[in-house]
Order: C-alpha cells, then structure tokens, then sequence
C-alpha cells in the first residue's frame, strides 16, 4: 500500500466542514479498483467566533454621531449577524440620541463592523449623560459575556447658563399696587435652577415704603423666566425717591451674571405748603 499526502492549509477563519475529492487515473500494470474517488473532509479547528465592543466604553460631543466599533474574535466564511438594542441612562432616548434596535451583519471576512447612532444637538444645557447598547440574538457566532455592553457619554456643548436680573434698575410709582421685577436664565436648563434673593440696602424702608417678602426663585427644567414681587404702600407723607436694593445669591445649577438690581419708587404727594395761621387782614391795637 501507498498513501498520498494532502497538505492542509491552517487557517484562522472560522469555516464549516469542507471536503476535497481524490481520484486515481491513468493505472499501469493493474486494475483501477472501487471505490474510487475518495472524499476527504477538512474538519475546522478555529471555533465559532466570538462577537465583541472593541471597547466596554467610549464619549464624544453632542455636536457629532457615535460610531462604535463592534468586532469578531476572527474571521469567517460564513456571514454573522447580531442585534443590538438600548437602554437609558440619564440620556432619554429620541430626546437625546436615536434609539431603534437594529441588526449588525458580519458578511464573510468583514471585522469590525460599526455601529452608527444619531445623537441629538440641542440648546438645552444638560451637563454629561450617557446611554448603552447591548449585544443579543447572534448568528453563526457567540457574544463575548464580558464585552457585550458598551456605554457611551455624550459630552454637553452648551455652557451652563448663568441667572441674572433683565435690567439692572427700574421705576415704579408710589400709587401702583404691586410691580415684579424679571429675573432671567441666558439659556434653557434641564436641571432645576434655584437662587436666593434679598434686600441688599436702599433708602426705601420695608413695611413703611413697599413690602417685599424675600426667599428663593426656582426655574424649572427648559424655565427661564421668574418675577420677584414688590408692592409699594402709597402713603400720605410727601417723600424724595426712595430706593431700594435686590440681591441674587447662591446659585444652584447655575451661576450668577447681573446680581444687583435697584427699584426707585416715586414719590406722588405733592410738596407741603406753608402759610400763616392767622388773618393777614387783621390787626391789634396798641396798648
């Protein structure tokens, strides 16, 4: 007997069983028996490939998409596939970045295949957040336990706003009932906004001249608007212009651009006369 040796190539791409025939032809001096070809099979010794997020995690600005690279522990002859689907984080989901299930296909020698995610660029100042993406249902292929979550971080590109008074002083008469004074974000938040305001000093005296209850205004999410009331007390006493001064302090999820406001308040009594208590026209003797 003779034995013909096959040299088999050893590859590092994953392949379903492959066969090769052998036939013997042209015989000299003897009779071509059976059987006749022989059939011999390549069993692979690669092993199903194991699908993968290059990284457990990754960031980048809301200005750009995400792409995030997804890849096979080696190649193969047989197209894989594998779903992918969402999950919130402090990132909301079609507010923040576009979230659809969908399927990555591996066609035959094909790593890495990337997975493109459409990330929404608002004007609203967020400050970081972040969503996942996990890896399920693969194909002709198995998922790596340890990598088959990737988080990723959107990096806010809006400043923090700052809270400041609309202007910095303003007038009102004596007579009118109740006057607000406009304090105003420079942009919307989607964070709660709080900030202390108080009397800061003036001319003006509380409870004689205005009443005015001091405290904390609270913005919000998406908020940029607030009013500090102020109510004059219309008196009988003639009176200069009288101020008096507002103060913004501690910001929360803020901070502070114009925190000084003044409110003159106008005095509407006529100026006092002054006169003789007596008759001019009458006189007193002598004596």
């Amino acid at each position: 007997s003779k034995q013909i040796t096959i040299p088999i190539v050893d590859d590092l791409t994953s392949e379903p069983p492959e066969t090769l025939e052998v036939t013997l032809a042209s015989v000299s001096g003897a009779i071509l028996g059976m059987p006749n070809p022989h059939t011999y099979t390549i069993h692979d010794n690669d092993g199903v490939p194991t699908i993968f997020f290059n990284n457990p995690s990754s960031n980048g600005p809301e200005n750009n998409n995400a792409t995030i690279p997804v890849s096979l522990s080696h190649d193969s002859a047989s197209t894989i596939t594998v779903q992918y689907q969402f999950s919130e984080g402090t990132a909301k989901a079609n507010d923040d970045f576009t979230s659809a299930s969908g399927t990555l296909v591996f066609p035959p020698a094909s790593s890495p295949q990337n997975l493109e995610v459409l990330i929404n660029n608002d004007n609203i100042y967020e400050g970081p957040e972040n969503f996942s993406i996990q890896l399920i249902n693969p194909q002709n292929g198995q998922l790596d336990e340890g990598n088959k979550i990737h988080t990723y971080g959107i990096i806010d590109d809006e400043t923090q706003p700052s809270v400041r008074f609309d202007q910095p002083t303003s007038t009102v008469d004596e007579s009118t009932t109740s006057t607000s004074v406009l304090v105003t974000l420079s942009g919307p938040s989607a964070q709660t906004v709080s900030v202390d305001y108080n009397l800061n000093g003036g001319t003006a005296t509380k409870n004689e001249d205005y009443t005015l209850t001091t405290g904390t205004l609270q913005f919000n999410p998406l908020q940029t608007t607030k009013l500090i009331p102020i109510n004059p007390i219309n008196d009988d006493i003639h009176e200069t212009t009288e101020t008096l001064n507002l103060l913004l302090s501690n910001p929360i999820g803020a901070g502070i651009n114009q925190g000084n406001h003044t409110t003159q308040i106008k005095d509407d009594d006529p100026e006092p006369t002054i006169s003789f208590l007596y008759n001019p026209g009458i006189s007193n003797s002598e004596t």
